[in-house]
């Protein structure tokens, strides 16, 4: 049943490796040294990335393994907006312009993935 959550556990996570990553600078003036400083940006933001991607690999596979209804493949409409989200994301990391694509993409995500869960095993119960 893990799996099923491992895509809120991914969104999660790249909300706060957003934030860390418009933060960097202050954070190393501050001595916190977070993953994006040691990673360094171009290898937080592939991470970034990829951690979407595992996102809909978790649903896909949730899917598959008939752990989560067949509706929660609707959830797969909304990748180009998250894919928009990304690039903007990518090409500037800054708390007041773009951080809150972070939180766009985690509000799109997952709205849409519980929205499609409760209907599938709703259906399922009054089936």
């Amino acid at each position: 049943m893990g799996i099923v959550f491992r895509p809120l556990v991914c969104c999660i996570a790249n909300s706060m490796r957003a934030n860390n990553l418009c933060d960097v600078e202050e954070d190393v003036r501050m001595q916190r040294y977070t993953l994006p400083y040691h990673l360094g940006a171009t290898r937080s933001l592939l991470l970034f990335k990829l951690l979407y991607a595992a996102a809909f690999l978790f649903v896909a596979t949730g899917i598959a393994l008939r752990l989560t209804p067949i509706v929660t493949l609707a959830i797969f409409l909304v990748i180009p907006l998250v894919v928009k989200n990304i690039r903007l994301f990518s090409q500037e990391q800054n708390k007041r312009t773009t951080f809150i694509t972070a939180i766009h993409n985690f509000f799109v995500i997952i709205i849409p993935y519980m929205v499609c869960i409760w209907t599938g095993y709703l259906y399922r119960l009054f089936q």
